[in-house]
C-alpha cells in the first residue's frame, strides 16, 4: 500500500490453521546486540499450536493474537543478554522459579515459553481458558505437543491429551477455568513437589500461616489481549483477586492492544483497583519497592534501571501532545498518574505479512472482521489446503514507543469514524499490577 501506513491485524489465523512460533528478542537492536541462545538463534527452539475451534466465537479464542507472541517473546527474553537487559531479561523475574497462572490463554504460546526449560524456566504454569470442551481439547493438544524440549515434537498422545496437556507432575498442564468462578479446582493441579516445597518454605517464615495460604497461589498471572469485553471485566478482576498470591512480589503481567479502544483500559485498571490491585512500574519486579502507583512522582523517565524495557526503545516526542496534556487540571493529573507505568510501543511487520495482507485486512473496514485479519496473511491463493500455516519470526517490535494516553481524546486520530482502528493497530501495551500495600498478609 504505497503511501499508507501498514495495517496490523490484531490476530492471526483461522480455525484450524497452524501458527510456528520462534522466539525472537523484541527489537531489531536487541537482535543485533544481544547474546541470544544459540538454540534459539539456529531455530532449535520453536513452538508449533493449532488456532482452536469457533466453538464459542463470541469470546474469540478461534485466533492466534499478536498480544500472545508479544508476551511471549518478553518472557524469551529470560534467557537473553543484552547491554541493558543483563541475564535476566526484563520478566525474568517474575518467571524463573515462579508459579504461573495464563487466564484466556487461547493458544497458550505465553505458557509455553514460561515453562521452557531454556527461556522462561518456570517452576510451574497452568494455562487455561474457558471451560468448553472443544476450546480445552484444543488447549491441551497444543500443551502436550510441545511438552517435549525439542524443537518440534511430532507426536502426541491421546493419554497426555486426557491428563491435562502433560504428563502427571510435569511443570506445565492445561485446564479449564471460567472468570468469576471458585478457583479451587485450578488450585488442585499445582504439582505435590511444587507445593510441598512452597510449604516448608512458609513454615520457615514468619506469620507462616499467611504465607502458606499464599503458597497455594500463583507468582505471577498472564493476560495477552484479554481487556476487550467490557462485560468481563468484573469476573476477571475476581478471578485475579483469587488466584494472586497476596505477597509483595506477586504481579499480573498484562500486554493489550487497543483495537476496541484505549478506554477499555482505563476501564479494568479501574475494576482491579475495586479488589485491591493497582498498576506499577514496570521494573518494580521484586517487591522491593513501596511505592504507590498513584504517587505523583512516579514518571517513565525514572526508569533507567539495568533491565529497563524503557530504555530500550525509542521515545518519540510528541511537543502537541504533552501540550495538552500539561493544561490538564490537577485532579486529572494524579487521576491519571497510573498511566505513567504503562509502556506503550510500535509493533513491526513479519516477513509473512506484505502488501496484498493491507488491502485483504483493509476490505475488512470495522468491528470485529477487521480486528482479525484475513486468510491472505497465511496462504497463496493456490494454498487452499487446511490447515493452513504461518510461521512467525521476529524482531516483532519497531524499536519505538510513545506516552500512553488513556483516553480517545487525546489521540482523536484513532476516532473509529476516522477509520483510527487501523492507527491503534500498530500500538501495543505492557504493564504489571500488584497488590496494594493493604491487601498484603501483614
Amino acid at each position: 500500500m504505497s503511501g499508507e501506513e501498514p495495517i496490523f491485524p490484531p490476530s492471526l489465523g483461522e480455525p484450524g490453521s497452524e501458527v510456528v512460533y520462534y522466539p525472537s528478542p523484541l527489537t531489531p537492536r536487541l537482535a543485533a546486540a544481544a547474546a541470544v541462545p544459540a538454540a534459539v538463534e539456529n531455530e532449535q527452539i520453536s513452538f508449533t499450536v493449532s488456532v482452536p475451534p469457533a466453538s464459542l466465537p463470541h469470546i474469540f479464542a478461534h485466533r492466534q493474537w499478536r498480544a500472545g507472541m508479544i508476551l511471549a517473546d518478553l518472557l524469551a527474553s529470560t534467557s537473553f543478554s543484552s547491554p541493558t537487559a543483563g541475564g535476566g531479561g526484563f520478566m525474568g523475574r517474575l518467571i524463573r522459579d515462579k508459579t504461573v497462572l495464563e487466564l484466556g490463554c487461547g493458544t497458550a504460546l505465553p505458557a509455553l515459553v514460561a515453562a521452557h526449560p531454556q527461556l522462561g524456566q518456570a517452576a510451574f504454569v497452568l494455562a487455561t481458558d474457558y471451560n468448553e470442551d472443544e476450546l480445552i481439547l484444543a488447549l491441551k493438544h497444543n500443551v502436550a505437543r510441545n511438552a517435549d524440549t525439542t524443537s518440534r515434537p511430532t507426536t502426541t498422545t491421546t493419554a497426555a491429551v486426557a491428563a491435562g496437556g502433560a504428563a502427571s507432575g510435569s511443570s506445565l498442564k492445561a485446564a479449564g477455568y471460567t472468570w468469576g468462578t471458585s478457583p479451587d479446582d485450578i488450585f488442585d493441579l499445582m504439582p505435590r513437589s511444587v507445593l510441598t516445597q512452597r510449604m516448608d518454605d512458609a513454615q520457615k517464615a514468619p506469620r507462616s500461616a499467611a504465607t502458606a495460604l499464599a503458597a497455594s497461589r500463583f507468582d505471577t498471572i498472564l493476560l495477552a489481549d484479554t481487556l476487550w469485553d467490557l462485560l468481563s471485566h468484573s469476573d476477571l478482576a475476581k478471578s485475579l483477586s483469587q488466584t494472586l498470591a497476596q505477597t509483595a512480589g506477586a504481579r499480573v503481567i498484562v500486554v493489550a492492544g487497543l483495537h476496541t479502544g484505549r478506554e477499555r483500559i482505563s476501564e479494568f485498571v479501574h475494576k482491579a483497583a475495586r479488589v485491591g490491585l493497582c498498576v506499577c512500574p514496570l521494573d518494580d519486579c521484586d517487591g522491593s519497592t513501596t511505592a504507590s502507583a498513584s504517587a505523583s512522582s512516579a514518571s517513565a523517565s525514572s526508569f533507567s534501571g539495568s533491565k529497563s524495557l524503557w530504555t530500550e526503545l525509542e521515545l518519540i516526542r510528541e511537543e502537541e501532545l504533552e501540550g495538552k496534556l500539561a493544561r490538564r487540571s490537577r485532579d486529572d493529573v494524579e487521576a491519571e498518574a497510573w498511566t505513567e507505568h504503562v509502556l506503550e510501543f510500535e509493533l513491526a511487520r513479519e516477513e509473512h505479512e506484505d502488501d496484498d495482507d493491507d488491502t485483504a485486512a483493509a476490505a475488512a473496514d470495522d468491528g470485529n472482521d477487521q480486528q482479525h485479519g484475513s486468510r491472505a496473511q497465511l496462504a497463496s491463493d493456490d494454498d487452499a489446503a487446511y490447515p493452513l500455516r504461518i510461521e512467525s519470526r521476529g524482531p516483532r517490535l519497531t524499536g519505538r514507543r510513545r506516552r500512553f494516553v488513556s483516553r480517545e481524546r487525546w489521540r482523536p486520530e484513532e476516532a473509529k469514524e476516522r477509520g483510527g482502528i487501523k492507527l491503534r493497530n500498530r500500538w501495543m501495551t505492557v504493564w504489571t499490577l500488584r497488590w496494594e500495600e493493604r491487601r498484603l498478609f501483614p
